[in-house]
């Protein structure tokens, strides 16, 4: 092989490799989607306990989202603590399961996903 072959073949080995760790970066850092009200709110919380290693081991939501209101985040913060309350209701048996999708809340796991 001459020496203009090897370079190229480098460099596509290299762009290759380089692809892929982008790839694998970016399916690292896509927060996975849920399909019904447990799945959401069990996103959320894994969300803030990433965002925020250092809340509680066994930290509330609504402790979380008063850490997450705190930085600062705009979002309609009104809609996610009643999508919130509707969970509870459902969860503790006072009412039906929340509304799918929850997009605020939706937004609110994808921001705390990358915020690590």
């Amino acid at each position: 092989m001459d020496s203009d072959t090897v370079v190229a073949l480098v460099l596509n080995v290299a762009v290759c490799v380089s692809l892929g760790a982008g790839f694998l970066q970016w399916r690292r850092q896509r927060p996975p989607s849920a399909s019904d009200a447990q799945g959401t709110f069990r996103l959320l919380a894994s969300g803030l306990r990433r965002a925020f290693p250092d809340l509680p081991t066994g930290f509330t939501l609504r402790e979380g989202l008063s850490r997450a209101r705190l930085a600062g985040l705009n979002l309609r913060w009104d809609e996610i603590d009643q999508g919130l309350a509707d969970y509870e209701a459902y969860r503790y048996g006072d009412g039906s399961a929340p509304d799918l999708p929850q997009s605020e809340l939706m937004k609110l796991v994808k921001v705390l996903w990358r915020r690590r």
